[in-house]
């Protein structure tokens, strides 16, 4: 991963992420392939060149861009909101784990099924179900934080996973799919997905 921040007024950060590569480059594959074209840094770093996000960093411990421009090309992003994390007393392990569950959703995507709105549906010559289109959406959602989850568990951070999770429940709200995501953490489900590709914008 390539850090985007300056290490010196972060080492702990720094040596979390040294931590998390150091692991990934001796055990997975698809990390070796791609480590390179991950950047990682923190929200305060990053806030004022993604306005777009802040809705999302406002209630985040961190959260994972496919395919965003940085210096004229795109990236895969990992942005970490050091302050929440702070706020939240998170632990070492906690913050590999959360990076993890990003690496997850950039590294382990799951094979999304298409979404029949209603273009789709005008497309293919499909009669456009409200219901149908939602509960396809919800399946996919959920599948999307269950193969990221699984990315976390395969290398040994499920455990960890788990306390973040009812950290951020206690600080915020119950996160969507929380029965679900804890079940498939306990049952160590291991589940194998796609590398979210980087398509430049046309």
């Amino acid at each position: 991963m390539v850090k985007i921040f300056n290490e010196a007024d972060n080492p702990e950060l720094s040596e979390i992420i040294d931590d998390v590569h150091e692991l990934l480059i001796l055990q997975c594959q698809r990390y070796i392939e791609f480590h390179n074209t991950i950047h990682i840094t923190t929200w305060d770093e990053a806030h004022h060149r993604m306005p777009n996000y802040v809705g999302i960093a406002d209630v985040s411990f961190g959260f994972g861009i496919s395919n965003h421009y940085y210096r004229g090309n795109p990236h895969r992003f990992i942005i970490i909101n050091w302050v929440k994390c702070t706020d939240a007393e998170i632990e070492p392990n906690e913050y590999k784990a959360i990076i993890m569950h990003e690496l997850g959703h950039l590294l382990n995507s799951p094979d999304f099924l298409a979404e029949p709105d209603i273009i789709y549906c005008m497309k293919n010559k499909l009669p456009y179900d409200k219901d149908t289109h939602q509960q396809v959406r919800n399946s996919n959602a959920l599948n999307n934080e269950l193969y990221a989850d699984s990315y976390a568990v395969l290398f040994g951070y499920g455990a960890s996973l788990l306390t973040s999770i009812e950290k951020y429940n206690a600080i915020y709200r119950v996160i969507e799919y929380y029965d679900e995501r804890v079940r498939s953490i306990n049952n160590n489900v291991q589940l194998i997905g796609f590398v979210k590709p980087i398509v430049p914008f046309q």
